[in-house]
C-alpha cells in the first residue's frame, strides 16, 4: 500500500509532535534525530529536506517556536490581575505546576543553565524576561520601594524554579518537596507575599 503523501507543513507538525514527546519523557539531552525521526513516521531524508540546515538547527528553532513559559503568562492577563497576594500566588503556583509536572519547560531551564547553553536558550530567557517586565512593574507600580520589591519578586521566581527543578534530588531545607501538598505551597506563598505586597 503506497505512503500517504504530506506536505511539508504536515511534515512540520509531525516532527514538532515528535520532539515535544521525546523532550517530555527524556529532556533535550537525550534528543536524537533517529528517535525524532521514528515517532515522526518519516524518514531522516525527509527530515533533511524539510531541514537542510541539519538537526542542531532543527533544535534552536524548536527552542525558539516553542517557549512553554510564554504562552503561561497568556493565563494571566494584567486587566484581569489585582495586586493581590492571592492572584500571585496563582500565578507562582501555576509556574510551580508547570515545571515539576511538564518537562517542557524543565527540560529548557536545564538546557539554559548549561555551561554553554544554546544561542536559541540565550534568546527565549531574554524574550521571557521582556514578557514578565509589564507583570514586575504591574506590582511593584505604587510601591514604597518598588526596586526592593523587583529584588523580592525575582527570588521568589527563581526559589519556585529551583525548587521544582531541584525537587527530585534532594531535600531542601529539611523539607521534602516531592512529598509537599500544593496547598501547603500555596498557603507558605500567600502568607509569604502578605509581608511583602503590604
Amino acid at each position: 500500500m503506497p505512503r500517504k503523501r504530506r506536505s511539508s507543513a504536515e511534515i512540520a507538525l509531525l516532527i514538532d509532535k515528535a520532539t515535544e514527546e521525546i523532550v517530555r519523557e527524556k529532556g533535550f539531552s537525550r534528543l536524537s534525530i533517529q528517535e525524532v525521526c521514528e515517532r515522526a513516521e518519516i524518514e531522516p531524508a525527509l527530515f533533511y529536506r524539510r531541514y537542510p540546515e541539519g538537526f542542531a538547527f532543527y533544535v534552536e528553532k524548536f527552542i525558539r517556536d516553542h517557549d512553554f513559559w510564554l504562552s503561561y503568562y497568556k493565563k494571566f492577563p494584567i486587566q484581569k490581575l489585582n495586586k493581590t497576594p492571592e492572584d500571585l500566588t496563582q500565578i507562582l503556583l501555576s509556574l510551580w505546576r508547570q515545571i515539576s509536572e511538564d518537562r517542557l519547560l524543565d527540560s529548557l531551564l536545564r538546557l539554559e543553565l548549561q555551561d554553554t547553553p544554546l544561542e536559541a536558550a540565550v534568546e527565549v530567557a531574554k524574550a521571557r524576561e521582556n514578557q514578565t517586565e509589564n507583570l514586575v512593574a504591574f506590582y511593584s507600580k505604587g510601591s514604597e520601594s518598588p526596586n526592593m520589591l523587583r529584588v523580592q519578586l525575582s527570588i521568589l521566581t527563581a526559589g519556585i524554579q529551583y525548587l521544582a527543578l531541584h525537587r527530585g534530588v534532594s531535600t531542601f531545607c529539611g523539607i521534602d518537596f516531592t512529598n509537599i501538598s500544593e496547598q501547603e505551597i500555596q498557603t507558605a506563598l500567600t502568607q509569604l507575599l502578605k509581608g511583602v505586597l503590604k
